[in-house]
């Protein structure tokens, strides 16, 4: 039994096109439907994506209908009916929203916005719980220094993340109580999962809530393509800390690697 948390982006598929990638996610999708799922394991998936742009990837990749989808970045838990239809954990979001005053993050965004250093996403990408916004990669240091302590020193209760993904500049302003990690945890709490049985999987900074404010037993895979950043932080803390694993494959062989490490699947990889 094994409850498995994985990021999709550069983590278990590749945004590139990879024969090697897709066949490792082939692969991967064996194993899960042939030696996990009959084991009572969960499936999840926890992105940046919103719903509309996880059935974008969904359709376009040859990814298994996951248990429950953590989306927005761990603003919204879902988990799927028997007929594969999404349904909102609304508990989750009763827990983000108190105190997150989305009309007043509006306001103090709004001159961001239009200096044009700010750009806001589609309305896809927005919700009552999150609001996101482009910039321009080369302003990221601005971005850093001056516009979110303006941003902090503003708003209160509020979780602010900034991350340049293949080339486009993100912010995602978030209620302060939302964050892969403690979406993360707070479901492998509400299914009931001890920590022992739980594996994260991820590869950027993007992750690393879902990687360092776990329990201490919660078994984390940064896959072998992981951030440089990410992969000096594993190398270290491997050493002292049997919890955690850098995987020498790239992408979903990278989450299969650590299952035979931390011993959820038998023989070799």
């Amino acid at each position: 039994m094994l409850l498995l948390i994985s990021d999709l982006d550069d983590t278990l598929v590749s945004q590139t096109e990879s024969l090697v990638a897709d066949k490792d996610l082939d692969n991967f999708n064996t194993i899960w439907k042939n030696q996990l799922l009959p084991q009572n394991s969960r499936l999840v998936y926890n992105t940046g994506r919103s719903v509309a742009l996880f059935y974008e990837l969904f359709n376009k990749k040859q990814l298994l209908l996951p248990d429950y989808l953590i989306c927005g970045v761990g603003t919204e838990v879902y988990s799927f009916t028997p007929d594969s239809k999404l349904e909102k954990l609304q508990q989750w979001t009763d827990i983000v929203l108190e105190d997150f005053r989305l009309e007043h993050v509006k306001l103090v965004t709004q001159q961001w916005i239009s200096s044009g250093l700010l750009r806001l996403q589609s309305e896809s990408e927005n919700s009552e719980v999150k609001l996101s916004f482009y910039f321009d990669p080369q302003q990221v240091e601005y971005i850093e220094t001056k516009i979110v302590p303006n941003l902090k020193a503003s708003l209160v209760s509020v979780n602010i993340i900034v991350s340049v993904q293949h080339g486009v500049g993100h912010l995602d302003i978030l209620p302060v109580k939302a964050n892969k990690g403690t979406a993360a945890m707070w479901l492998r709490e509400y299914l009931g999962f001890p920590p022992q049985l739980t594996m994260v999987c991820g590869e950027s900074m993007n992750d690393y809530d879902m990687f360092f404010s776990s329990s201490p037993q919660v078994l984390r895979v940064a896959v072998g393509n992981c951030e440089e950043n990410v992969r000096k932080k594993f190398l270290q803390l491997s050493k002292v800390d049997n919890h955690f694993y850098l995987a020498s494959r790239h992408f979903a062989g990278g989450i299969v690697e650590g299952l035979h490490h931390f011993a959820f699947l038998s023989g070799s990889c």
